[in-house]
């Protein structure tokens, strides 16, 4: 069975602020796995600032109340869209030195950023149905399971995603093998992501929410790249996948306003 890739950054890695290791192997063992913890990939501090920032921000989704522009993705679990504003709008968010490269490496393309949010489990939240974030391409596995990395996932958490809190439970290898053997041929992970990681999926994998028994809600950050011929058009019918203003994009570095090209 595959299991959950998981890569540490070394303390050279952290100082020289790239990768210091051989590729190649990281790519085969995604192709595997379909999921990949990154540790440490994120200064912890400045995502700590953001979820102070996300609370005062987004005070009016930490409510039961269902709302209009956030759709509803479980028991009192719901997507809300950032705009890409203010300590928002930073590189190190939506292009990170250490995440965008394996992005990159994975879907084997530069891949945009095709929508940009959070998912928040409210105090209470059930388990989450398992689920991939996408159905198949072309409407059967024997099509799909053979193809490349089209999307990505990546989820990273504004608090800690444990037992309490909840996590996002995975099934390494869910998006290489017919949907009907998931359960037989793949093993849950249950993983312990905490603020500063990310988690890299690929679009097709199983993974699901798992119950909040805080009594604090729990906001993850994500963010959806793919290939530039790829769009979602499954889960945004609700709300907009990418919200930046003009003013705003004209503050993305030059080399990388391209990963906004839907806006």
């Amino acid at each position: 069975m595959a299991e959950l890739m998981v890569l540490t950054l070394t303390e050279e890695e952290r100082k020289r602020g790239m990768w210091l290791r051989e590729f190649r192997s990281l790519y085969e063992g995604f192709r595997a796995s379909g999921a990949v913890l990154v540790k440490g990939a994120y200064n912890r501090e400045k995502l700590e600032r953001l979820h102070t920032l996300y609370l005062e921000k987004y005070a009016d989704y930490l409510y039961e109340e269902e709302r209009g522009d956030a759709l509803e993705v479980g028991n009192r679990r719901r997507m809300v869209t950032i705009e890409v504003a203010g300590a928002f709008n930073d590189p190190e968010i939506y292009a990170n030195p250490f995440l965008l490269p394996l992005i990159q490496l994975f879907t084997e393309t530069d891949a945009i950023l095709g929508g940009f949010g959070s998912v928040v489990s409210l105090p209470g939240s059930l388990d989450q149905g398992v689920h991939a974030d996408h159905p198949p391409l072309f409407g059967e596995d024997r099509f799909d399971l053979h193809l490349p990395c089209f999307a990505i996932l990546m989820i990273s958490p504004l608090i800690e995603m444990n037992d309490l809190h909840g996590t996002t439970a995975v099934w390494p290898g869910s998006h290489a093998v017919p949907r009907k053997e998931v359960q037989a041929l793949c093993r849950c992970e249950l993983p312990v992501v905490e603020v500063g990681d990310a988690l890299l999926m690929d679009y097709r994998l199983w993974h699901a929410g798992t119950a909040n028994r805080s009594s604090v809600p729990r906001p993850v950050l994500y963010s959806y790249y793919a290939r530039q011929w790829f769009r979602d058009c499954v889960n945004y019918f609700q709300q907009h996948a990418l919200e930046i203003s003009p003013e705003e994009l004209q503050r993305v570095p030059d080399s990388l306003r391209y990963l906004f090209l839907y806006a």
